[in-house]
């Protein structure tokens, strides 16, 4: 992710994908023991607006597209980014971007 904000910062334009860790998604808050070290391993750890304020910061939310995983961790990340935005002056309209649906993992 700090790639693809680099590379906002210089280009001034992209889709950023907001892929979390598996904690994230399970709905686990950092300090819960049944998911230490698991934080961060495969994706964004975002527990919190704390977290998507250090990741959206200096990134202009009316610049960017969002594309947020589907289903409640994207409500929540949806909720979490408007107050993001909201906090740089935009108004909920001013968000762009779209959803897409996490695959499970292949078995073997």
């Amino acid at each position: 992710m700090k790639d693809t904000l680099d590379l906002f910062r210089t280009t001034g334009t992209a889709t950023l994908a907001l892929v979390c860790d598996a904690p994230t998604r399970a709905g686990f808050d950092p300090g819960d023991p049944a998911a230490a070290g698991a934080f961060g391993r495969e994706g964004v750890a975002l527990a919190h607006l704390g977290d998507v304020r250090r990741l959206f910061d200096g990134v202009p939310l009316d610049r960017v597209r969002l594309a947020l995983p589907g289903g409640l961790i994207g409500m929540w990340l949806l909720a979490l980014c408007l107050v993001t935005a909201e906090e740089q002056g935009l108004a909920p309209d001013g968000l762009g971007g779209t959803t897409y649906e996490e695959r499970p993992a292949a078995t073997a």
